[in-house]
């Protein structure tokens, strides 16, 4: 499985879109570094904002927003303008303290509208990232009664991940309380369960355990769920022992049928990456008893149980029940060579010596 760094250093999950089906799409954050040069420093942000839209623009284009309370004349004109929030973008950029507080104050009754939006998401996060303390607060009040709103939004649940980076773990609590009786609906949302890997890698236990232990209880499912084989994962990487015990517990007796699985197959190779020795043992125990009718073979043919077959190579030097794995691929190599897929196997197991 790629990987992608975090802020915080440790790894997150990238989504490999060539091998198994659709990844979760992406929001571009690259911003013009010249579309602010006419945006002066001088001035409200409504000034700046009225004066290069025009009253005329305030209804020319209408954003579906599910906020009942209508949109000020400077929050519209954003919404009306991807121009004019890139150059709110650049001027948060630039600005010092007093000047972000004064923009922030121009936009607070507005946040939750312009973060559901593709433009004024971008605003929303780069005033999480360039303000704090008391302002950061305020953005957080702003937004706090909105959080199902965002999850489920393509363009608000970045906004939220973004905050989940750059907030103190304590601070996040807003979230979480929003996602407690909803885990499992969320985790497999299509950009729910973005939130829930960020929650993740950025929260301690003390603050996300009560979020995992409703995750757990279904956690074969997320496991084979479009999306929330992606929280798995992460859980498997990020969360505690005692809780990655309990996730092994469930999944690794069923090990061989997920290794075959479409999503399954990606936690089957976490699996083999993060969990402890007696967990790979399992693994491999399963996969050579044949548990569940699929034998060792059956899976290192198929689509997607190559890869985690594959991936098994690389124990061979810390786990003696591998060279049984590696003797009955041997002893089948014409059922793999007829295989469309199993020839990854051939290779990392080095069945058929180099020409």
């Amino acid at each position: 499985m790629e990987q992608m760094q975090s802020v915080s250093g440790r790894r997150r999950v990238r989504h490999r879109r060539s091998r198994r089906g659709v990844a979760l799409p992406s929001c571009p954050m690259e911003l013009n570094s010249d579309s602010g040069e006419n945006f002066s420093k001088s001035g409200s942000l409504a000034d700046h904002v009225t004066a290069a839209t025009g009253a005329e623009q305030f209804l020319s284009q209408k954003v579906s927003t599910r906020v009942s309370s209508p949109p000020s004349h400077v929050i519209q004109a954003l919404l009306d303008s991807p121009e004019r929030c890139k150059d709110v973008i650049t001027r948060l950029s630039r600005a010092d303290q007093a000047e972000q507080h004064e923009i922030l104050m121009q936009l607070q009754n507005g946040l939750c509208q312009l973060a559901l939006t593709k433009d004024g998401c971008r605003i929303i996060q780069k005033l999480f990232e360039v303000t704090g303390g008391v302002d950061r607060d305020l953005i957080v009040f702003g937004l706090q009664e909105h959080i199902v709103e965002l999850y489920e939004s393509p363009h608000g649940n970045f906004v939220l991940s973004k905050a989940i980076e750059v907030l103190p773990a304590a601070k996040n609590s807003f979230i979480i309380s929003a996602l407690l009786g909803r885990g499992i609906s969320v985790c497999k949302h299509r950009f729910g369960c973005r939130v829930v890997c960020r929650l993740i890698e950025h929260c301690t236990e003390d603050h996300i355990g009560p979020l995992l232990d409703e995750i757990l209880v279904d956690i074969v499912m997320l496991a084979q769920d479009d999306y929330g084989n992606y929280v798995v994962q992460v859980a498997l990487e990020h969360a505690s022992e005692g809780r990655k015990s309990l996730m092994e517990a469930q999944l690794l007796p069923g090990f061989a049928s997920l290794a075959m699985h479409k999503d399954g197959s990606r936690v089957a190779e976490r699996l083999l990456e993060s969990c402890s020795s007696r967990g790979q043992k399992l693994a491999v125990h399963t996969l050579l008893k044949a548990e569940g009718g699929i034998s060792l073979v059956e899976v290192a043919c198929s689509r997607y149980g190559s890869y985690v077959i594959a991936r098994l190579a690389g124990l061979r030097q810390t786990h003696i029940e591998m060279s049984e794995v590696a003797s009955i691929l041997a002893s089948n190599l014409q059922s793999l060579q007829e295989s469309e897929y199993a020839e990854r196997v051939i290779t990392a197991f080095g069945l058929i010596p180099a020409q």
